[in-house]
């Protein structure tokens, strides 16, 4: 009879673990993107601003005004309010990431509904060739950038150490940019070029980030190791492993 009691507790357990967690965050986000577009001109902006206002610390005075750029849902809006929000002010954007928009949802996925917006031209930068050059328009934007920041150390790196993989498409290839930002050379000198064609730095990096290769993707659901990287068994593990249950009330 215990065993049966168990049993059925795992049972329910499992069933509000996929119930309530997985399916039911692919309904919400689909709701959410598509009532993403009437959190304009105004919802989103003095929502943003409120809760701002009520951060407990303010990184700087540019912080009080970053909720300006949540008035349209264009490119170079976002461009402006991920950069003032989220790289000027990362003490005010830690303590409200996960704080909701009115009833609709919380600025973090706000931010990643509007970023994924871009994707589509992402990968049509990454598909389309320079017929001069062969390589990739993404990576000829990288190019401008720094001819246009006189950046000459890291002119003569891209030029140098150009990476046909990364102008390839693939399953690898948003992984190819992730890995390709974070060397020295790149990631050191980031802040001599904001802008990369009509695209941010900080907009290349998050939607590359948000790539897994598939050799990453597969460890997340691999059995817990000493050297597993956050697979998704090991938040089962702990729990499989309790034992100090009680069935006396």
């Amino acid at each position: 009879m215990k065993f049966l009691f168990f049993a059925s507790i795992f049972w329910l357990f499992w069933i509000q673990i996929n119930g309530a967690v997985f399916d039911p965050y692919s309904r919400r986000y689909n709701i959410h993107s598509s009532t993403f577009e009437t959190l304009f001109p105004t919802t989103a902006k003095t929502a943003i601003q409120n809760l701002i206002n009520a951060a407990p610390t303010i990184d700087n005075v540019r912080c009080k005004s970053a909720y300006q750029f949540a008035t349209t849902s264009t490119l170079n809006q976002f461009i402006n309010f991920q950069y003032e929000l989220v790289e000027l002010c990362p003490k005010v954007y830690d303590s409200i990431r996960y704080l909701n928009i009115t009833t609709w949802g919380p600025v973090e996925e706000f931010i990643q509904i509007w970023s994924m917006k871009y994707v589509d031209s992402m990968w049509k930068k990454i598909q389309t060739k320079n017929s001069a050059t062969c390589r990739c328009v993404l990576y000829e934007d990288f190019i401008k950038a720094a001819q246009t920041s006189s950046d000459t150390t890291l002119l003569q790196y891209l030029q140098n150490n150009y990476d046909s993989s990364l102008c390839a498409i693939n399953t690898e290839t948003m992984y190819k940019w992730h890995l390709f930002l974070q060397r020295p050379q790149i990631k050191n000198r980031i802040t001599k070029f904001l802008i990369v064609g009509d695209f941010s730095i900080q907009l290349v990096q998050h939607l590359v980030k948000a790539y897994l290769s598939e050799a990453r993707y597969n460890s997340y659901f691999e059995a817990p190791t000493p050297t597993s990287e956050y697979p998704l068994l090991i938040y089962f593990d702990a729990i499989l492993a309790f034992t100090n249950y009680s069935l006396t009330l």
